[in-house]
C-alpha cells in the first residue's frame, strides 16, 4: 500500500515506517524488507525523546547510487502522545534543484540548501563536487551559528571574474526550517 501511495508523487523517494525501537516495519521500497534500524540516529532519538518538534530534516546520508539523500522524519504518536515510531520520507536532492531552477536568478547567482550541520544537500546550478560536503567555513553558515537562524549577508567577490567582466557583490539569506 505504501508503494502505491508513494508512486503517485514522483518527487517522493522511499517512505519508511520504523517502530518505537527504531526497526523498519514497512516501506514503499521493494520487498522483502531489509533488516534496518535507525535506533542510533540522532533524529530518531530526538523524536523519541519528544523534544520541541515532531518533524525533522534528518542528517544527510548516502542514498541510492551512494549520493547524499535528504529526508524528513515525522514522529508517530498513539493515544495520549505515546511514541509509536517514525515515518521517514526520502527526497532526492534533484527535486529541490529542479524547484530552485524554476526561480529566476541573476546571471552568476545560485540557490543552495544546507542541513543544519553545514552539509550541502542541493544547489542550483549544481556543482557535483560540492554536494554532500560539509561547508562549515561558509560565511553565511558561520553567521547563522553565531547569531541565530534568520540571517542575511552581503559579501564582495573578486571584482574581475575569470571571463574578465566585473561581478557585483553577492547577497545571501538563510532561514532555518526548524
Amino acid at each position: 500500500m505504501l508503494r502505491s501511495r508513494a508512486a503517485v508523487h514522483s518527487y517522493v523517494g522511499d517512505i519508511d515506517i520504523y517502530n518505537s525501537d527504531g526497526l523498519l516495519i514497512n516501506s514503499s521500497a521493494a520487498l522483502p524488507l531489509p533488516a534496518a534500524s535507525i535506533a542510533e540516529r540522532d533524529y530518531f532519538n530526538a523524536l523519541r525523546s519528544g523534544g520541541e518538534s515532531n518533524v525533522v530534516l534528518r542528517e544527510p546520508v548516502a542514498g541510492p547510487a551512494n549520493k547524499p539523500s535528504a529526508a524528513i522524519a515525522h514522529r508517530l504518536n498513539g493515544p495520549e502522545g505515546v511514541f509509536l515510531g517514525v515515518m521517514r520520507r526520502r527526497i532526492d536532492p534533484a527535486n529541490f534543484e529542479a524547484f530552485f531552477a524554476s526561480v529566476v536568478l541573476a546571471r552568476g547567482a545560485a540557490i543552495s540548501m544546507f542541513h543544519q550541520d553545514g552539509t550541502l544537500l542541493a544547489r542550483y546550478p549544481r556543482v557535483d563536487s560540492m554536494i554532500g560536503r560539509k561547508l562549515k567555513a561558509a560565511p553565511l553558515l558561520q553567521k547563522v551559528w553565531a547569531n541565530g537562524s534568520l540571517q542575511t549577508l552581503r559579501f564582495e567577490v573578486p571584482s574581475i571574474s575569470s571571463t574578465g567582466s566585473d561581478r557585483p557583490p553577492r547577497s545571501a539569506a538563510f532561514l532555518s526550517s526548524s
